[in-house]
């Protein structure tokens, strides 16, 4: 069973007001998230996440922010419904 939130005019769920972040390594090996449940635990500068040009330095960036290594994506929750690496990341270049 979901939980909800009045949030102004509608329901928000707990999911709804995760904000997830992934990094994807160009090798192909797991992925790195950082998690954040609540929208004021997002740090003001996350933006340099974006401001990444290649993965390398996308992931880089986010171990900066604490970012934690899953080796298999399946592991994760919000992953299990399957998003393939390649969906966001072609060769080097940062997808969004």
């Amino acid at each position: 069973m979901r939980n909800y939130e009045k949030h102004d005019q509608h329901y928000v769920t707990d999911a709804q007001k995760t904000t997830m972040v992934y990094g994807w390594p160009s090798d192909g090996s797991g992925v790195w998230v950082l998690r954040y449940r609540a929208k004021e635990d997002v740090p003001r500068d996350l933006g340099r996440v974006r401001m990444a040009i290649t993965l390398e330095e996308r992931i880089e960036v986010m171990k900066d922010f604490g970012a934690q290594f899953v080796q298999d994506p399946r592991q994760i929750p919000e992953l299990q419904d399957g998003y393939p690496p390649e969906r966001y990341a072609t060769s080097d270049v940062c997808r969004y």
